[in-house]
C-alpha cells in the first residue's frame, strides 16, 4: 500500500519553481529520503506532505486522503518532527507541548489533557 503519492507536484512562489512536476510513491513501512541541493525543494514537499503548503498544481495524497481536501483528517494521522529545535526557551515544556498540539487543530481543555497524557508516558 502506497502511504504518500504525489503526482505531476507543482509549488511556485510567484514565478519560481520550488517543486516542478514531480512523481513519487512512498510505500508502507518503507524508509524514504529525499537527497538534493540547498534549494531543491526538499523541505517544501515534506511541507506539502503535513499539509501546511497546499501545492500549487499536481496531486498529493497522503494516507488515501487528497491533501488539498482532507488536511485535518492527514494531521490527525500523522506527525511532524521539526528538522530544528524549534522549542521556545521563554516558555514551559506544556506550553510548547500545546503549540505544537495547534499544528493539529487541538486546542483548549482537550490539548491539555493530550499534553499530560505524554508528560506522564514519558516521565516528565
Amino acid at each position: 500500500m502506497d502511504i504518500v503519492i504525489a503526482t505531476d507536484l507543482v509549488k511556485t512562489y510567484r514565478e519560481v519553481a520550488a517543486v516542478d512536476h514531480i512523481d513519487f510513491r512512498v510505500s508502507q513501512q518503507e524508509c524514504f529520503g529525499i537527497l538534493g541541493p540547498n534549494g531543491a525543494g526538499k523541505t517544501t514537499i515534506v511541507k506539502m506532505i503535513y499539509c501546511f503548503l497546499e501545492p500549487t498544481s499536481g496531486r498529493l495524497e497522503v494516507l488515501g486522503e487528497d491533501t488539498r481536501k482532507n488536511i485535518r483528517r492527514i494531521k490527525e494521522r500523522i506527525g511532524v518532527c521539526p528538522q530544528e529545535n524549534n522549542l521556545d526557551p521563554d516558555l514551559t515544556v506544556i506550553d510548547n507541548l500545546r503549540v505544537f498540539a495547534r499544528y493539529f487543530d487541538m486546542v483548549g481543555a482537550k490539548a491539555l489533557s493530550r499534553c499530560e497524557e505524554l508528560l506522564h508516558f514519558v516521565g516528565l
